[in-house]
């Protein structure tokens, strides 16, 4: 085995041989030989890192449930009325836990429910502890 450069380290794996020999052969034609495998794998690797824990972290739900789309409609209808005719981008903490409560309940469970489904389905973004943006 040749000797491992500083930083590095060997990984044995299985792959298809049909592919294998496609994947050689680009790599063949992309660096001038067969020297570049390591640092292909290495990006293809990266590459694949990447996209994977980027999802990970930011992953949110595309389509809310129904019945949550229904609740922020109504809260959004609630603050029009109190905010005199528009609808804020920024509310505080007290206004849209007020407007939960009107709505859906005021028990402080009901409240932190609520919060945690519109935070999961990106409906709202917290600013600070005590602003929250509605999207």
């Amino acid at each position: 085995m040749p000797k491992l450069p500083k930083g590095k380290k060997a990984i044995c794996v299985y792959i298809e041989a049909e592919f294998l020999t496609k994947f050689i052969e680009m790599v063949k034609r992309n660096n001038e030989g067969f020297f570049g495998l390591s640092a292909e794998v290495e990006d293809a690797l990266r590459s694949w890192y990447a996209i994977k824990n980027t999802h990970h972290d930011t992953q949110i739900k595309l389509n809310p449930s129904p019945k949550s789309y229904a609740v922020m409609r109504h809260i959004k209808e609630y603050l029009k009325q109190k905010y005199g005719g528009f609808t804020p981008q920024q509310v505080s903490s007290r206004d849209l836990k007020e407007a939960i409560s009107a709505i859906r309940g005021n028990d402080r469970r009901t409240i932190s429910k609520w919060l945690r489904e519109f935070l999961k389905y990106g409906q709202i973004k917290v600013l600070n502890p005590n602003v929250y943006e509605l999207l």
